[in-house]
């Protein structure tokens, strides 16, 4: 695409600018999915795991979750602290954002585990819930067959959002990497 177009940033559909800033990320070069994180980066989903890296083989934690999640959705800010297991964390303000949409009830015990990696069929139930996804009648993979996520799974899939393992698999018990996070939220957001 024409990277002089107009385009609204994410949480703030408000401000536009003429041409979208270049990330700042040194490794992502020549990565399948470069275009995927430059995307999500550009429209504020999601950041790097630190200045100059998008650290694209990395796990994707449920506090980076939260901060895409309340970012695409421009959730509006909550003056509630809901976990105290998030207290100082860098997405804390996002899980707060995410509990008082309803769109999160924690990982259990009053703790939400911001550190805990998200797991494919977690992403795909996320997903599901924040876009409001109808249900689908399709079975999409076999491998998820009777898996408490599947029907998020088959509703992120008929929404065009789902991403296959390889051999027609979801593998929904799989860690999802970031940059295969950022290819989800694009096509989430996009």
């Amino acid at each position: 695409g024409d990277p002089d177009y107009w385009y609204a940033f994410a949480g703030d559909p408000d401000r536009t600018v003429g041409e979208r800033p270049a990330t700042p990320f040194t490794d992502i070069a020549g990565r399948k999915l470069e275009a995927d994180i430059t995307w999500v980066y550009q429209a504020g989903i999601m950041d790097g795991c630190s200045a100059s890296r998008f650290c694209p083989t990395d796990t994707l934690t449920r506090g980076q979750l939260a901060g895409a999640l309340a970012a695409g959705l421009g959730l509006p800010p909550s003056s509630r602290d809901y976990f105290a297991d998030d207290d100082g964390h860098r997405y804390e303000d996002a899980i707060n954002r995410l509990r008082a949409a309803g769109l999160t009830r924690g990982c259990g015990d009053g703790s939400y585990c911001p550190q805990q990696s998200v797991r494919r069929g977690a992403l795909a139930s996320a997903l599901a819930l924040a876009l409001s996804l109808p249900a689908s009648s399709r079975d999409y993979f076999d491998d998820d067959d009777g898996h408490r996520h599947e029907a998020a799974i088959n509703r992120i899939a008929a929404a065009g959002i789902a991403t296959r393992c390889g051999d027609g698999n979801y593998c929904p018990d799989s860690r999802v990497p970031r940059e295969r996070a950022a290819q989800f939220l694009k096509r989430a957001f996009d």
